[in-house]
């Protein structure tokens, strides 16, 4: 089933990734799609996302950011916020969420 799951690092003894693991498995039983996670374990916080690939199929998130969007849907006018975003000298990566993600910042 699609579906975005997120953790947050807590003082429990087991990894970061064991967790988001566990979290994401109900959601992946039977589903044919696409897994998505970024971990930040230095950061404590792990995210990610099952998708069929029809709306948003490219990654969404960002190694390195301290910024993560994960977008679900379509976001009509890309292409414009590209420009507009260019026009102020910010090059967003392939991708719906680095978009929304730019505009943020």
């Amino acid at each position: 089933m699609p579906g975005v799951v997120g953790a947050v690092e807590s003082a429990a003894k087991t990894s970061l990734q064991t967790v988001f693991d566990r979290l994401l498995r109900p959601l992946e039983q039977g589903f044919q799609g696409h897994r998505e996670q970024l971990v930040s374990s230095e950061a404590g916080w792990a995210l990610g996302r099952l998708h069929h690939g029809i709306f948003a199929p490219e990654p969404q998130l960002q190694s390195g950011s301290r910024q993560q969007v994960l977008f679900h849907g379509e976001l009509y006018n890309e292409a414009e916020l590209r420009a507009w975003l260019e026009e102020r000298g910010t090059k967003a990566p392939p991708g719906v969420g680095p978009v929304v993600a730019a505009l943020y910042r």
